[in-house]
């Protein structure tokens, strides 16, 4: 069959902003989600109704369903900072962490360079800007986990709709395996820079846990966060 691919971002990324605005399930919103972290483009919520979710009765957490394709893997909030929040929220949290910052640090960059890493097309590499400005993503579209080398994360695993996000001031990833720490069926994490400096030499760098294990290696050190936390590196 026909593979997708960001053409729209190609030609017009860096003047113009791409919404979606076909409804969607969270719950079933993980391959949907995928494109949009490729594409580096905001999410559009606007499909959901209003309401005060969080006085809604289910107000669960989720955790890996340990299907081979998690699906619903944006709604997930085990040991994470939406822990015991309605599934709208934890969705709305976990995906607005990843794709605002993301959007932010590439939308005046041009998509530089487009790569299919895998012979089956499924994991792909979109690179934004250029140099040692450039944002690279890399997204696994496949049903089976996916390995590859990445400058920060080293020998990554990741889940079907698992990724990676590195640049100089954002990174984030899903995976099952980063930086030598081993997650079981995945975890979410974002880093942002929090001050005028890159993150390889930032002193201040807010971590956000979405869910899984809350153990990350950074710069050398270890640290257990539970939902977010602003933390110091000194190397």
């Amino acid at each position: 069959g026909a593979t997708v691919i960001p053409f729209f971002e190609m030609v017009y990324h860096d003047c113009q902003i791409c919404y979606g605005k076909y409804g969607y399930k969270a719950e079933r919103a993980a391959e949907y989600v995928a494109h949009h972290v490729l594409c580096a483009r905001p999410l559009h919520y606007h499909s959901f109704g209003d309401h005060l979710y969080w006085q809604s009765t289910a107000n669960q957490s989720k955790t890996s369903n340990n299907q081979t394709t998690d699906r619903s893997c944006y709604t997930r909030s085990d040991g994470g900072w939406a822990e015991n929040m309605h599934p709208i929220d934890v969705f709305l949290k976990n995906t607005h962490e990843v794709l605002g910052p993301l959007h932010s640090v590439t939308a005046h960059d041009v998509l530089t360079r487009m790569e299919f890493l895998s012979k089956d097309r499924a994991l792909r590499q979109a690179t934004y800007g250029q140099g040692k400005d450039a944002t690279r993503v890399i997204v696994n579209f496949g049903t089976t986990e996916a390995r590859f080398t990445s400058k920060l994360g080293g020998n990554v695993v990741l889940p079907p709709w698992g990724f990676v996000v590195e640049g100089p001031r954002f990174v984030a990833f899903h995976a099952r395996r980063w930086n030598t720490e081993e997650y079981g069926e995945g975890a979410l994490f974002t880093f942002q820079a929090k001050d005028d400096k890159d993150l390889k030499n930032s002193h201040r760098v807010r971590v956000f846990h979405a869910f899984g294990p809350a153990t990350i290696r950074w710069r050398g050190n270890r640290y257990k966060v539970q939902r977010e936390q602003v933390i110091q590196p000194q190397q």
